[in-house]
């Protein structure tokens, strides 16, 4: 038995679950939420240098409300796996976006994978990310949420109607939209999936556009 080897790999062992040990002091000292630590480790449970990074606005929600989640990665995967949302109807999604970089002759990349969530029932609830793979291993995550059994505040209400205003794909007829380039601008009105011209901007309104800008 080569007794040098052995203590080699003994000692090799020890380091690594020191420097996990430090990892999961470094997590705790960072206030990292318990939940977002699995998208840290692959399938196998040991430290990955990839992850998923998942944004959700709050954590509390209403049953009535939607919930508007975003998935990101900043690696290229071999392949995805969809979530199942369980306990959750998917109102939309999966909308994908992609960027690319090359600097110095490497290639990075970020991924954003987003859906909007409604849930079936209260009660505390785990979010699944996809289950992203790369050189055969399982990049995944979670996140906890609860879902509280009220109704929505007129405000709160009155934000998710504009909300689903804003990204609905198809706009209702009788909807109006403004274009201003310059000292120019005029209004278009959406009639019959066609927006056609309605009138000019004055200068006035040219005027307090651009104090929005």
């Amino acid at each position: 038995m080569n007794i040098k080897n052995t203590s080699s790999a003994m000692n090799m062992t020890l380091i690594k679950k020191l420097h996990i040990l430090l990892l999961l002091q470094l997590i705790l000292i960072c206030g990292v939420a318990q939940n977002d630590i699995t998208s840290m480790f692959g399938n196998n449970g040991i430290f990955s240098k990839y992850a998923v990074s998942i944004e959700i606005e709050k954590n509390e929600f209403s049953i009535a409300e939607n919930i508007y989640v975003k998935f990101k990665i900043d690696f290229i995967e071999d392949s995805i796996q969809n979530p199942k949302f369980d306990g959750f109807k998917i109102v939309s999604g999966p909308n994908t976006s992609t960027s690319r970089n090359m600097v110095n002759g490497v290639t990075t990349q970020t991924k954003s994978i987003s859906y909007v969530l409604k849930p079936n029932n209260s009660g505390d609830c785990v979010i699944e990310s996809p289950i992203f793979f790369i050189n055969g291993t399982e990049v995944k995550g979670q996140k906890k949420i609860t879902v509280l059994n009220t109704a929505l505040t007129k405000e709160e209400q009155s934000e998710v109607d504009f909300r689903k205003f804003v990204e609905g794909i198809t706009k209702k007829n009788g909807t109006y939209r403004y274009v201003v380039r310059d000292e120019f601008g005029y209004i278009e009105i959406l009639q019959d999936i066609k927006w056609e011209f309605y009138r000019k901007l004055t200068k006035k309104e040219l005027k307090q556009i651009k104090k929005i800008k």
